[in-house]
């Protein structure tokens, strides 16, 4: 030690008395270091009593460049260091300046030049090149000088922590706006705002926030999930208070809950918040003492808003779950709907198979009937009255072989290529093909037909013919001995075909039109019943439909409408 350092502390008096209370927080940690011991024992004599904002000082002591890295690695929280220039080597102190700064990026620790060989490490020169925060010569200092020295560095380096503690908070906070309404980002950011409210409030140490939705029926903290947290309590997101290990914070916060208020008890800080919508929140602070009341509108504007966030993101996800439960019921009854579509399918095939077999077997005896009655008929030793029993019979199998034929006609009834025509040409068709129908009726038609020259669909031409032909039939089949008028007319209307067919016949009563379509079912003298059931089921192969409806005395209505038609050349 120089003559110099004998000078260190001018007598000034020690720095103020120890505080009388005990210090929560953790101490400031202070490296002393010098190649002298009694450089260590004047500092430590003269900061003893050493207080700044509740915390004390925790003393580190390293003799050399090399001890000082040793320690500043294994402590790298220090908040201040008092180095010596001159040591082992005339630039030892430079050295770990640089190594501090530049090795192990640490711009947070002020470090305090002190020493009694300025020539070696001129101001001028050293405050400029190497990033220190101030410089003394030991002859300079009193006590009262470095008790000024340390709380000015002391300050920037809290002042320091909080910016930093800002920034990283902006950077939570930066990387979850894009996407807040995703509950991952929502707690992303509001955990940057709670570091942000920490720093604000000046708070030191670890904190969270947890929240028990207002659709919890708990009233303990059994429910309290913590939804954002900063350091040790970030791995206790979307985790409940009750996993905490600790006994004392899981008590204080049952205690604000139970109380519906906030606490300050074993070391830490509750403060309880119930917004409009019943949700109660509560963050916890790793430090107990009074807010301001500054800091309470601070925690209470966190609380309101965040509060509704969340709150919007359980009623989104409880939305949501409604909404997946309703597609999943959905998706069974098509599911359902399919396999019954299925069954049906299969049950009218098996309908379709027995009805063509029952129409082949009823054919072939009611031929071999007729024939043997017709033979009867030549016989006239009979008499007469069995020549009109014979008669019937003959009637009979007739019938009885049209209604087979029909059954045929009907199952062979399938959507065949469907290409583009002309509806008029459609229509001209059917109209021929009813009317060589008709013939044998003596009664007078009127036809009336009309279709734009330019009206083209897409369908099975043949069998929209016979659908067309069909009720065209049955239209002339419902007048009167007296004749009367059909008119058919086709038009497109937002998309759709429509063709109507219209007669001026008796008319169906209204206790029947619910039964006209079904099979066999007819009306009239002539006919057996078929012709509209044929007409329903070619509508039905191209996913069409067709009504009826009619006034007794003013004749029948019956329309067919055709989805618009698939491409051209394909069959669907």
């Amino acid at each position: 030690m120089s003559r110099a350092d004998e000078f260190l502390f001018k007598g000034e008096g020690r720095a103020a008395p120890e505080a009388p209370h005990l210090q929560r927080k953790d101490p400031w940690k202070l490296l002393v270091v010098d190649d002298e011991e009694e450089v260590h024992k004047v500092t430590r004599l003269v900061l003893a009593g050493f207080s700044y904002d509740d915390r004390s000082l925790e003393f580190l002591h390293a003799y050399s460049g090399e001890e000082a890295r040793r320690m500043i690695a294994e402590h790298p929280d220090t908040a201040v260091i008092l180095l010596d220039v001159v040591m082992e080597d005339y630039d030892s102190g430079l050295k770990l300046v640089r190594h501090i700064r530049e090795e192990l990026k640490n711009k947070f620790v002020r470090i305090i030049l002190r020493t009694g060989q300025p020539g070696h490490a001129p101001e001028s020169r050293v405050i400029v090149e190497y990033d220190i925060n101030d410089y003394k010569e030991k002859t300079e200092i009193t006590a009262q000088k470095l008790v000024t020295t340390m709380v000015a560095a002391l300050r920037t380096y809290r002042d320091m922590l909080t910016i930093e503690a800002s920034r990283r908070g902006l950077e939570r906070i930066l990387a979850a706006a894009s996407d807040i309404f995703r509950l991952g980002s929502l707690e992303t950011f509001v955990g940057g705002v709670l570091t942000q409210l920490t720093s604000l409030l000046n708070i030191e140490g670890d904190a969270f926030y947890g929240q028990l939705p207002f659709f919890a029926a708990t009233t303990d903290d059994s429910g309290l999930l913590i939804r954002a947290a900063s350091g040790k309590f970030e791995r206790y997101v979307r985790r409940h208070v009750r996993d905490l290990p600790e006994e004392d914070i899981r008590r204080s916060v049952e205690e604000a809950l139970s109380r519906r208020n906030g606490t300050c008890r074993d070391g830490g800080h509750v403060e309880y918040f119930e917004s409009k919508t019943g949700s109660r929140s509560v963050i916890y602070f790793e430090e107990c003492r009074e807010l301001t009341e500054l800091d309470r509108k601070l925690v209470e504007i966190f609380f309101a808003n965040v509060s509704i966030g969340f709150d919007n993101i359980a009623l989104n996800q409880a939305a949501e779950e409604k909404a997946r439960i309703a597609e999943e019921a959905l998706l069974q009854a098509e599911k359902a709907n399919r396999e019954a579509v299925v069954q049906m399918a299969r049950r009218a095939e098996s309908l379709q198979k027995i009805s063509r077999a029952v129409a082949h077997q009823l054919r072939n005896p009611m031929t071999v009937i007729a024939g043997f009655a017709n033979i009867l008929r030549g016989k006239s030793e009979l008499g007469p009255q069995c020549g009109e029993y014979l008669d019937g019979i003959v009637a009979a199998a007739g019938r009885i072989e049209k209604i087979a034929t029909a059954v045929q006609e009907y199952n062979a009834i399938h959507l065949g290529e469907r290409r583009t025509a002309a509806v008029g040409d459609i229509l001209a068709e059917a109209r021929a093909r009813a009317e060589q129908a008709v013939a044998g009726l003596a009664r007078p038609v009127t036809w009336e037909v009309s279709a734009g020259e330019s009206l083209r669909a897409v369908l099975d031409s043949d069998l929209m013919v016979q659908a067309v032909a069909e009720l065209l039939v049955n239209a002339v089949e419902a007048l009167d001995t007296a004749g009367g008028v059909v008119r058919v007319r086709a038009w497109e209307e937002e998309g759709f075909l429509r063709i109507e067919v219209r007669d001026d016949g008796r008319g169906i009563p209204e206790s029947e039109q619910a039964y006209v379509l079904d099979p066999f079912y007819t009306t009239k003298p002539v006919g057996i019943g078929m012709g509209l059931t044929r007409a329903a089921r070619i509508l039905q192969e191209h996913g069409g439909t067709l009504t009826l409806s009619s006034v007794p005395g003013d004749g029948t209505r019956v329309e067919m409408v055709l989805p618009p038609g698939g491409t051209p050349e394909t069959a669907p």
